[in-house]
């Protein structure tokens, strides 16, 4: 039984590879140009476009199979009145472009899938004029007709129709044609312009071609706005002392630019300004105090403080983005901190005395007079934070992409240094206090290129 299982299976399996095998009729006439310069008549298997800027097959006689040909390998290919060119994209790598339009200005078009995203198949159109080099044609409206106008400002009628809009990027086909039959004319100075979908007898016709997948801009402006909530890390060694703890919520304001680096991988870099909140209390916080004769007495004070530390400082975030989702990871750098906030301070055994209650205080009690009466060395630390984020990505219209995100924030460096040691088996270890965020925000990405 197990034995006609096993055969009906692989005869199953034959007669599947045998449908599937590759055979000459699925090739059609067609010539490719080597590497080297030497030209073949040749059977080129039809495919999708997409494929086809990457690799083409070739029918091989001597092993009646089909032989693959990448754009390294050659410099040309034709079939069925297609023509593919290999040249290279924006990114400076090899590909099949095939030739929509020849001529004066030559107008190529590459196509290929997504390798993030939605992973679709969109086609960026390259234009080249005799002479010249090899350019992306852009597919922004602003930037279109910017550099478009400009590209074909030796034909005023034509560069005027782009700048008023009567041409767009999907009419791509219809201006390279145009540019050329007014060159093939003798380039006549004073040519009336075709309006939009004129048809001449001795003009191109308006043709349009399908829409291509805009994927964003090289550079722009980044503004990221967040809501933070404070996390306020201690050692229990200091709970005997003072309880240190969050404040609640802050903020985090940014400006600065986002790059693409490669396609979906954008580093962010600017300047920003954030807080960090601090809540001290005690009731048992030991002090010496000293009177005017020089006596020193024990006394215990009962202390209550708030206050906000900010910082100005820099940011940089790489991060992946997709379609719409987006994953990164950076740092924030503070250059100094300054800090405001307000405490009482009462005496348990000197309360006449020692008896004190400050508003807007320009310094932390806790940091500055407790660990260093004249505040020469004790302070807020400048801060670097490690932050991971999370967020959506919405596109508004041609330039806008709206990134809501979440992002948590590591301190590398402790908010303050307590001042109070413990010792260890072979050294005193300072306690310190750090200052983690909770990030909840937008980041505004306005594109320009």
């Amino acid at each position: 039984m197990q034995k006609r299982i096993i055969l009906s299976l692989l005869c199953v399996m034959g007669f599947t590879a045998l449908n599937a095998q590759v055979t000459i009729d699925d090739f059609v006439p067609g010539k490719i140009v080597l590497s080297n310069g030497d030209t073949l008549n040749v059977r080129i298997k039809p495919d999708r476009e997409d494929r086809l800027s990457r690799q083409v097959q070739v029918w091989d006689s001597q092993s009646n199979g089909a032989k693959r040909y990448q754009p390294k390998d050659l410099k040309y290919y034709t079939f069925d009145k297609a023509e593919y060119f290999t040249l290279k994209d924006e990114d400076g790598k090899s590909v099949f472009m095939e030739a929509n339009v020849k001529g004066e200005a030559s107008l190529y078009g590459y196509t290929y899938r997504e390798e993030s995203g939605k992973k679709e198949v969109v086609t960026d159109y390259y234009i080249k004029k005799t002479g010249g080099g090899l350019i992306k044609v852009p597919t922004q409206p602003g930037r279109f007709k910017t550099d478009m106008a400009v590209y074909f400002a030796d034909y005023p009628q034509l560069a005027e129709k782009i700048e008023n809009k009567q041409y767009g990027y999907y009419d791509m086909e219809a201006v390279t044609e145009e540019y050329n039959a007014w060159v093939k004319a003798g380039k006549p100075k004073n040519r009336p312009a075709l309006a939009q979908g004129e048809d001449k007898e001795d003009g191109p016709k308006l043709v349009r071609n399908k829409p291509v997948e805009e994927k964003g801009s090289r550079v722009g402006l980044d503004l990221p706005f967040f809501a933070t909530y404070n996390f306020v890390s201690s050692p229990s060694a200091l709970n005997s002392l003072y309880t240190t703890k969050t404040i609640g919520f802050g903020f985090d304001l940014g400006v600065g630019a986002r790059i693409r680096l490669i396609r979906g991988l954008n580093m962010r870099l600017g300047v920003n300004f954030r807080d960090k909140g601090m809540r001290v209390t005690s009731n048992s916080l030991a002090i010496q105090v000293q009177d005017q004769n020089g006596n020193v007495f024990n006394d215990v004070l009962t202390l209550n403080e708030k206050g906000r530390i900010y910082y100005p400082g820099i940011y940089m975030n790489l991060g992946q983005e997709w379609s719409h989702f987006h994953v990164g990871g950076g740092f924030n750098l503070s250059f100094y901190s300054f800090y405001r906030g307000d405490y009482t301070i009462t005496s348990q055994n000197f309360p006449a005395q020692l008896n004190e209650s400050v508003e807007n205080s320009k310094g932390s009690f806790i940091v500055h007079k407790l660990t260093d009466a004249e505040g020469r060395g004790k302070n807020f630390n400048a801060q670097f934070d490690v932050h991971f984020s999370v967020g959506g990505r919405f596109k508004i219209g041609d330039n806008v992409i709206l990134k809501p995100t979440i992002s948590y924030s590591v301190p590398m460096v402790a908010l303050y240094n307590s001042g109070i040691s413990v010792q260890g088996s072979f050294s005193s270890t300072e306690l310190n206090v750090s200052g983690y965020q909770l990030k909840f925000g937008l980041i505004t990405d306005i594109g320009f290129k």
